[in-house]
């Protein structure tokens, strides 16, 4: 009679993932792994693999929490800093903003002086990005709060702004807001 053992190190749980033949099967190995007692090294490439299998299938907002998993575990802070950004990406494109914001935080909080400026520029960037994906595809009201935050950061160039602004007032026309439309343009 042969003993299952759990996998413990990063090469029994490469095994064990070969062993999956589903995907589902192999997220579900990965997540019954995060809550057990690994190693580091382990249980980055758990949260690693978690990630990658979650992006493959667009579930953005479950490969954000896996990457924030991982990101408490590094003892370096370029790592964490990087981490954190992930994290702060993939919850974005969730729609999840407010969550998003704080991974984004994190990492300023975390950086030095040469990232802060990149992290910024990162933030800025999938915020338009995810606001032109929700207009391409006529998803225009959902594009709203993604294209508001954009306008309220302080990274933002003049040119940027007016293009944001823009961008802002045409939806509302559209969805007759006029309110909001007047707010916008006393900013």
């Amino acid at each position: 009679m042969e003993i299952k053992r759990e996998a413990r190190t990063t090469d029994e749980i490469k095994v064990k993932l070969n062993d999956c033949r589903t995907l589902y099967n192999k997220i579900a190995l990965l997540e019954g792994l995060t809550g057990r007692d690994l190693d580091i090294v382990a249980k980055k490439f758990v949260y690693t693999q978690l990630v990658e299998l979650y992006l493959s299938k667009g579930m953005y907002d479950k490969a954000a929490k896996a990457m924030r998993g991982k990101a408490g575990l590094n003892t370096l802070y370029r790592e964490l800093v990087e981490d954190y950004v992930k994290a702060g990406e993939y919850y974005i494109k969730a729609g999840r903003i407010q969550e998003g914001d704080d991974m984004f935080n994190r990492a300023l909080a975390e950086a030095s002086g040469e990232q802060v400026a990149r992290i910024k520029m990162t933030m800025k960037n999938v915020l338009f990005a995810t606001a032109k994906e929700f207009e391409a595809k006529k998803r225009t009201s959902a594009a709203i709060p993604f294209y508001d935050k954009v306008l309220r950061l302080s990274s933002l160039t003049p040119i940027e702004k007016t293009e944001v602004k823009g961008k802002l007032m045409g939806i509302y026309k559209s969805f007759g807001m006029f309110r909001e439309l007047k707010l916008l343009e006393g900013i």
